[in-house]
């Protein structure tokens, strides 16, 4: 299969912390990953996997959808919600290149929720939506 522009975009209902890793580790040296915020593009950097269950627990976010991010101080990354879970990104492009910190500062601290949108991933409807016979 070719790649295409939505191979890169991460889909927060349907993709796992492992679908996200998987396709980090093997698109990363391509492109970055992206999703998007108020229809516009976002490039996700510098993944980080959240293993303790500590750090998941004081995120202080009731009944969170796919996509809402917030900002971990001691992991210095932003934390993402998928379907499984959550995710960490440790830089972030939206408009420039940034360290999350600074986009907690200029974008996710002046919303209420900031939820990123969830964009189809094409590259998954072989593997999880085609029934075998």
């Amino acid at each position: 299969h070719k790649l295409n522009k939505y191979a890169f975009f991460i889909d927060w209902y349907n993709h796992t912390i492992e679908d996200i890793d998987r396709l980090y580790r093997a698109l990363n040296d391509i492109a970055n990953l992206r999703t998007s915020f108020r229809q516009k593009p976002v490039r996700l950097k510098l993944l980080t996997l959240i293993n303790d269950q500590n750090i998941i627990d004081n995120l202080n976010v009731i009944s969170p959808q796919p996509g809402t991010a917030i900002y971990n101080k001691s992991l210095e990354c932003i934390c993402i919600r998928c379907k499984n879970g959550w995710i960490g990104f440790q830089k972030i492009a939206y408009r420039k290149s940034m360290y999350a910190r600074d986009f907690q500062n200029g974008y996710i601290s002046k919303i209420d929720r900031f939820v990123f949108d969830s964009i189809h991933n094409p590259l998954f409807d072989h593997i999880y939506y085609r029934r075998l016979p």
